[in-house]
């Protein structure tokens, strides 16, 4: 299913940079450059929250508040307008250009950044997803030599999305994770909320649907709340992009005909275009054809109207495949054809690996056996080096989140030496005040019992906490896990609800720190129980109960949904690289799963059955997860 590009138009409208604030000289103060600049810094505040008409009757507002000859005031609202002013994406390219050249002869670095942007929307919308990705990288070099963190973080969510879309994951998810740790340092809430949409689409695009269909209806929610009507319809889009990937086509037709209303009523004609496209795909899914072909025409027009050319080959695609599911597949043949040729122009492998074997399907039934064996031979080449690259990509999440994990721990660590350093200059001018008078000497007396008093208290906090927390791992040891346990088995009692318990470990343990030495198996079993911290929700809780043997606790979770969190637990560790501690060393888990019966107070026997089903995984081969008998 094609995620839509147009959509960033949509968004990028409710979280331009206040960077511009800066970039007005102060000269000519008159009252409509005052209230230019009021109205400009409330359409840049990041909580702003407009539909595309309300921005478009703003910006024109705010034009009219432009004082004559006042060139960084128009650059500025060329900057705010650029993305929502113009249906026509043609009308819309022409502007960004001529705005562009405006901000380089006025030698405006935030402004050219700004239209930079804007020019590779407008451009992934008319022209290839390449091309759009050229134009941000170009802008987004600019803005790091400004060192302006809001406007690096917007370029690096811009070329993080076409980078999502052409099937890097892994090159996106770098680039959204540096921009959500802009966005947040920075307090641009809105910003980080929508950034986080992006990374469940890049996370959906790799394949893992559950993990995005939670996010989107935890989004869906928040967006509902504040009146977001594009976000909503992006979050409505990509659920039912996901349930498409779990071939459940009659749930994303829902999801669809949601988004084609509520675009109706609050948003853009693209989103009914979008909306529509959806649909087409999910009817072709649903092999009802003939609706497929009058859909794919609605869908057409909408574009048609807009002169937006990006979804092109999608549509071509689709069509095809309706002809074909009808038998006629010279029809068809002609769409797969327009379809590959739209996506090997965009070098989109994604969309290849979609298109090759549709047109060899059609080819082979005309009994054109050759070419459909050159399209199959395509097909798989594109395939293997989707799969080659998705594998290395989910490498290069997990370096990059370890990286930054280490780089956190350095700048704690650092912040810890200087205000060691701090302290002891401080006791150093204490001992000379000493000197000077008695009254002095009582003071320093005074503030250092203080800080000794604070020391111990912290000390005293550091202690409970290690008492508590496995040293090596950094979760919850065997004790804090068995108290979190008691306390998740009493809720479950009082209210009802399930909990359910898993239990694993890493398979052949004892081999690799035979193998490779224990500082290698520590790190490593570190790593895993990192890895497996960062796959649960906030609310579930990890512990080790013994050498490589972990327990997590799921509440208000029942078996079948634990199910999922127990393969993603087992998938995450399966997929971690260890090259860096020992070449060729791989580890996968063993999962056991129980849940908490009615009958049962204590935790015993909860861990007894989930141990068991372990013990089964394990005599079943390992790397797998089993369930309670």
């Amino acid at each position: 299913m094609r995620v839509l590009g147009g959509h960033r138009r949509l968004r990028a409208t409710a979280v331009l940079a206040a960077a511009f604030a800066c970039a007005v000289p102060l000269h000519a103060q008159s009252l409509p450059a005052a209230a230019f600049d009021r109205l400009a810094a409330h359409l840049d505040d990041d909580a702003t929250v407009l539909s595309i008409e309300q921005r478009r009757q703003e910006n024109n507002r705010l034009r009219a508040l432009i004082p004559p000859g006042d060139t960084a005031r128009e650059l500025r609202w060329r900057a705010l307008a650029c993305w929502s002013q113009h249906d026509d994406v043609q009308a819309g390219l022409a502007f960004a250009h001529d705005s562009l050249a405006r901000a380089r002869r006025a030698e405006d670095r935030v402004a050219e950044v700004r239209l930079g942007y804007c020019l590779g929307n407008h451009r992934e919308l008319s022209e290839t997803s390449q091309a759009a990705l050229d134009e941000y990288a170009r802008a987004l070099r600019l803005a790091e030599a400004t060192g302006d963190s809001r406007l690096i973080a917007d370029g690096l969510a811009s070329r993080g999305h076409v980078r999502s879309l052409l099937g890097d994951q892994g090159l996106a998810l770098q680039d959204f994770f540096e921009a959500q740790r802009r966005y947040e340092a920075g307090g641009y809430r809105q910003s980080a909320r929508m950034n986080l949409q992006s990374i469940a689409i890049a996370y959906r695009r790799m394949g893992e649907f559950d993990k995005a269909i939670e996010h989107f209806a935890t989004s869906r929610v928040a967006s509902r709340a504040a009146g977001d009507w594009s976000t909503l319809v992006l979050d409505l889009l990509q659920t039912a992009f996901a349930y498409e990937g779990l071939h459940q086509p009659d749930r994303a037709m829902a999801m669809y005909r949601e988004a084609e209303d509520i675009a109706r009523k609050h948003t853009t004609r693209y989103d009914v275009g979008a909306a529509y496209l959806g649909m087409t795909g999910a009817l072709v899914m649903q092999r009802r054809f003939d609706e497929a072909l009058a859909m794919a025409e609605r869908t057409r027009r909408e574009f048609a109207a807009l002169r937006d050319v990006s979804n092109e080959g999608m549509i071509e695609l689709y069509v095809g495949q309706a002809h074909a599911g009808l038998g006629r597949h010279g029809r068809a043949l002609t769409h797969f054809d327009r379809a590959v040729l739209d996506f090997e122009r965009s070098a989109n492998e994604r969309y290849l690996e979609l298109a090759y074997p549709e047109r060899a399907a059609s080819l082979h039934a005309l009994g054109r056996h050759a070419e459909a064996v050159r399209d199959f031979k395509h097909h798989l080449a594109v395939r293997e080096a989707l799969q080659a690259k998705l594998g290395d990509q989910r490498a290069q999440v997990l370096r990059y989140r370890f990286d930054a994990e280490r780089r956190d721990d350095q700048n704690r660590r650092l912040a810890k030496e200087n205000e060691l350093r701090a302290q002891e200059s401080s006791v150093l001018a204490a001992a000379r005040a000493w000197q000077t008078a008695a009254l002095a000497l009582i003071a320093a007396l005074v503030i250092v019992l203080g800080v000794l008093m604070h020391r111990q208290l912290a000390h005293t906090r550091r202690l409970r906490v290690l008492a508590l927390t496995d040293e090596l791992t950094g979760v919850a040891n065997r004790r804090s896990i068995e108290l979190a346990a008691e306390d998740a088995i009493a809720a479950a009692r009082r209210s009802g609800a399930p909990l359910t318990a898993l239990t694993f470990d890493i398979d052949r343990f004892k081999a690799i720190n035979d193998t490779y030495g224990h500082c290698a198996g520590d790190e490593a079993l570190a790593r895993v129980a990192r890895a497996c911290q960062g796959t649960l929700r906030q609310f579930d809780r990890l512990g080790r109960t013994g050498g490589e043997e972990f327990l997590v606790l799921l509440p208000d979770t029942g078996l079948e949904a634990a199910l999922p969190i127990a393969e993603r637990l087992r998938q995450q560790a399966e997929a971690l690289s260890f090259e860096d501690l020992a070449p060729g060393l791989r580890l996968t888990l063993s999962i056991g799963a129980a849940t908490l019966r009615a009958d049962e107070t204590a935790l015993e026997p909860l861990t007894r059955r989930a141990d068991t089903a372990l013990y089964r995984a394990k005599q079943s081969g390992r790397n797998r997860v089993e369930i309670e008998a």
